[in-house]
């Protein structure tokens, strides 16, 4: 009579194989699920931030108003300005578009928020800022990672400041520093190549 040797036989081992594999795909699967349940819940309250950003500006754009044509040029705060100085690499993985799209989101927001902050509406300057930083946070791509980053940044430093002036100053100051990498970006002709 034949001895058996010890040890899996090539089926029990195929199972046991199959088995590892659907609990690793399984695994697999509620890691993406909740990244993305989480990265929906982000995206979710940018978006509530940004519409709750506009309709402040809005709202106090309209009631400041009244207020600007009685005292047309307050006294202005003075302001130290902290404009951060990036590197180009702050803007890998964004293309021509993605820069495009930053200088002109950022350029509308300061033609509208800085003749607000002029007449003495810092709370609709830092509204204005506040909106358009998130409108660019949602808006770039995922492989736009800098930009997002700066400008989240610069709505953690604004909120750290007590008074509506330094709020907006700190918003244009991280708006200035994306602004300017940007401006070198193109004069070295960057994009998703940096």
């Amino acid at each position: 009579m034949p001895s058996l040797k010890p040890g899996l036989s090539l089926g029990a081992f195929l199972a046991i194989l199959f088995g590892a594999g659907v609990t690793m795909l399984a695994v697999a699967l509620m890691v993406v699920t909740v990244l993305f349940v989480r990265e929906r819940g982000r995206a979710e309250r940018r978006e509530a931030e940004l519409v709750a950003a506009l309709r402040a500006a809005s709202t106090i754009g309209s009631e400041s108003g009244n207020a600007a044509a009685s005292n047309p040029r307050s006294e202005l705060p003075t302001i130290t300005r902290h404009v951060p100085n990036h590197s180009l690499r702050v803007l890998e993985g964004c293309s021509q578009v993605d820069l495009m799209t930053i200088a002109e989101v950022l350029a509308n927001a300061i033609e509208v928020g800085a003749p607000l902050y002029n007449v003495g509406n810092f709370a609709g300057c830092y509204q204005t800022y506040v909106g358009a930083a998130l409108e660019l946070e949602h808006r770039m791509p995922k492989t736009c990672t800098g930009p997002v980053r700066a400008l989240a940044e610069g709505r953690a430093t604004a909120r750290l400041s007590e008074h509506t002036s330094a709020q907006a100053w700190a918003m244009r100051d991280a708006f200035d520093g994306l602004l300017e990498v940007v401006a070198r970006s193109v004069q070295n002709g960057g994009g998703s190549g940096l």
